[in-house]
Formats: structure tokens, C-alpha cells, sequence
């Protein structure tokens, strides 16, 4: 069937599309309470208060030899009739002081000579010397994490030597994904001629788990309209957004606006950028629906930003800019007449960054090999040979050559 491709006046760049996003979305209240250990990455939903004191006594914050400070005050004492566990014992790192002693000389500064007789090279300077006090590194009631916290490594440590077993975060958003295409069949199987391997949602699913959300795949469901909005309403009822992945464009069979039009609000039509230019956002009811066209490539870009702002959003988090390095171009390029997401290939040579546009033609497997950034241009932005850019990185910088 013939669809006549409808032009729209508003196409918003990635930084108007960021913000209509966050303007629809409101941050998750439900909570649930995980393990420890499962609490790595989670977003915290409650303040999380120390129930130890540590060290509970006085510690050594060293290896060394425990001593009573009151033997050093007219200086250096004669230690050769010293015996271990009457004048000094020997104490560790982190165990606790013992009873009648308060000074720890460290054990670079005492020898034995050839009889055993102890020698202590230095005058402890203060009573208390090297030893933490109790409650040092914790105390009880001590703040460990505020609500919007991200759980890192450091935080699990700390809460286990706080005694903290649980830890009370946000739930995760989930986010269902809706393939769609009668020429889709699934990853992993026979392709049939003619059809094509549904993998988009393979890496969507890949990019929420990375970015602390849920993901709920649905089948691949084909392009009919009733089917499209029955899948719709399904993934609605159990989720907290949803991804339509294709059928926005304009061929004979891309029926999906028609469909969010009946059942709420298109906001965005198409974006004002490539790759990936017909993609949408919708609300049906309170929920977003994130339209994402087909290609893998602008699939990729348009997840990437979109859906990945979603879900810091979704978590109360800020939409985290990606890290830049400044590279000198190699050729010209630009002059687009819509905004355009360029992927390069940065390299090290004689201590420069070096970038090349990563030819459209490429296939999508020497694509993803090559490219380790993006640069997004403005409309009409050119640039020349030599000329340096801030490119957006996709891998640590560390791990360009």
C-alpha cells in the first residue's frame, strides 16, 4: 500500500531531543532491597548509616612494636633487658592495642643484635603514636551513602565494614523492546532468502543491562497493525517504557506513527540528525515510547543517546557526557544540511591524534570494527584538513594507537 511521506516542521537536534525527553520523564519512586552484593550499580534510595565502630579498640595502624610511651619520656631507655611481652609485644597492622600499652614504634626502627638484645633506632614522638583510636575509620550512625548515589565498589567495602547487609535502591526501569519487520527472523537461526537477522534488539538489550535497567524482549512482530498495537499494549502493561524498533520510516509497510497516534501523543515525528533520522517519541498515557528506526548503524547512534538518557533519567541520574579527545582531522568534511553523527577512526602517530571519517559504505562488520568514536556535527558545520575536532569516545582513550 502506498503511504505518502509526511514532512514535519519540527525535527529536534540530540540536544533538543535530550531535553523533551527529560521533560516527560519522571524518575522511579519504587524501591526493593538487595543483597550486598547485588547492590553494585544500583541507584541508592535511603541513607545508609555505619552500625560498627572501627576499629572497636585502639589499633595499630602498622606492623611494629607495641610499647608504653611513659618508658620514653626522659628520652631513649636502655631496651637491652627488655622482654617481649613485659616491656614491648609485637603488634600489627589493624589489631588491636593491648591492655596497658598506647604507642606503636614502627619495625623499621627496631633490631635485634646477635644476642637478641631489642634496639629502638628512634623516640616514639607522642603518646598514642601509630595507633588509630577507636572509631578512627568508622563510627556508629556514620553517614555511608545519601538517596541518588551510585554504588561503586568503595561503597560495598565500606558497608560490609559497617556491618550493612542489605541495601534499599531504586528499582531498576524496565524497558521492553519490540521488534518489528515482516523480513526479521531471529539471531541465532537459519535465514531464510530474502529475510534478515533481527540483532538490534540483541544490542539493545546488551546497552540497558550496561546502563542498570531491565530489559524485556518481545518477539519480532510483523508488520500489521493490529499485531503492532496489541504488542504495544502489552509491553505498556509491563514496563516502564518501550522501544518500537522500526517500521517508522516511509515504506509501504511501516505502520508504527499511525499506530502511536491512535493510542497517545507523538511528540517527535523524526530527528533532525543522522543516522538514524526516523526515529520517534511518543507518551501513551504516562509512558514513553521510543521509536527506533531499523538500520543498525543509526540504531546504534539513536539508542545510544536516546534511550540511555532515558534510563539516567528514569534512575534520577544526569545524562553523562561522553569523554572527548581533541584529534586533527585528515580530510574535509561536513557541510551537511541536517545535523550528522560522523563515526571516526582515531589513531596515535608521532604523539598526534589522528581521525578519519569512517566511509558509510563500510560494512556494519568494519564499521563497528574500526570505529572507536563519533563526532556530531551541526548542520553546515565544515571542517578542512588538519583542522581539530572534539570527537566523542567510545573506548577508554588509553586503548587508541
Amino acid at each position: 500500500m502506498y503511504r505518502p511521506y509526511q514532512s514535519h516542521d519540527f525535527t529536534p537536534t540530540r540536544e533538543q531531543m535530550i531535553r523533551i525527553i527529560r521533560e516527560n520523564i519522571s524518575p522511579i519512586s519504587k524501591t526493593e532491597i538487595v543483597s550486598l552484593a547485588d547492590s553494585l550499580g544500583r541507584i541508592c534510595a535511603q541513607e545508609v548509616h555505619s552500625q560498627n565502630r572501627l576499629p572497636n579498640r585502639p589499633a595499630s595502624q602498622l606492623d611494629g612494636i607495641g610499647v608504653r610511651f611513659a618508658d620514653f619520656q626522659n628520652g631513649m631507655p636502655d631496651t637491652a633487658r627488655w622482654k617481649e611481652g613485659e616491656e614491648y609485644y609485637f603488634s600489627n597492622t589493624g589489631v588491636a592495642i593491648r591492655d596497658g600499652y598506647d604507642t606503636v614504634v614502627v619495625i623499621e626502627k627496631v633490631s635485634f643484635d646477635a644476642e637478641g638484645r631489642l634496639r629502638i633506632a628512634q623516640v616514639p614522638s607522642a603518646p598514642g603514636e601509630h595507633v588509630s583510636p577507636a572509631g578512627h575509620f568508622l563510627e556508629i550512625g556514620e553517614l555511608l551513602a545519601t538517596p541518588g548515589m551510585r554504588m561503586a565498589p568503595a561503597h560495598l567495602g565500606c558497608f560490609a565494614s559497617g556491618g550493612i547487609t542489605e541495601v534499599e535502591v531504586y528499582k531498576k526501569p524496565v524497558v521492553a523492546i519490540i521488534p518489528t519487520g515482516n523480513e526479521l527472523v531471529p539471531a541465532g537461526g537459519p535465514v531464510p532468502a530474502g529475510k534478515n537477522v533481527e540483532s538490534n534488539s540483541v544490542m539493545m538489550a546488551a546497552f540497558l543491562r550496561e546502563w542498570g535497567a531491565e530489559p524485556l524482549v518481545l518477539s519480532i512482530i510483523p508488520d500489521e497493525p493490529q499485531l503492532i498495537r496489541a504488542a504495544l499494549e502489552s509491553a505498556l502493561a509491563r514496563s516502564d517504557m518501550v522501544i518500537l524498533n522500526a517500521g517508522s520510516s516511509k515504506g509501504s509497510m511501516d505502520y508504527n506513527i499511525d499506530v502511536l497516534e491512535q493510542m497517545g501523543r507523538v511528540l517527535v515525528y523524526e530527528l533532525g540528525h543522522g543516522p538514524g533520522k526516523h526515529a520517534s517519541f511518543s507518551m501513551v498515557g504516562s509512558q514513553p515510547v521510543m521509536g527506533i528506526a531499523g538500520p543498525p548503524v543509526g540504531a546504534e547512534i539513536t539508542t545510544d543517546f536516546y534511550v540511555h538518557a532515558a534510563v539516567d533519567f528514569f534512575l534520577g541520574q544526569p545524562d553523562v557526557v561522553p569523554p572527548l579527545l581533541e584529534a586533527a582531522l585528515q580530510e574535509d568534511f561536513g557541510g551537511m544540511r541536517i545535523d550528522f553523527c560522523a563515526r571516526l577512526h582515531i589513531y596515535l602517530e608521532d604523539g598526534v591524534y589522528k581521525a578519519v571519517t569512517v566511509p558509510r559504505s563500510m560494512s556494519r562488520g568494519r564499521s563497528v570494527l574500526h570505529a572507536n568514536a563519533r563526532l556530531y556535527l551541526h548542520a553546515g558545520d565544515t571542517y578542512t584538513k588538519g583542522d581539530l575536532v572534539r570527537a566523542e569516545l567510545l573506548v577508554p582513550k588509553e586503548y587508541i594507537r
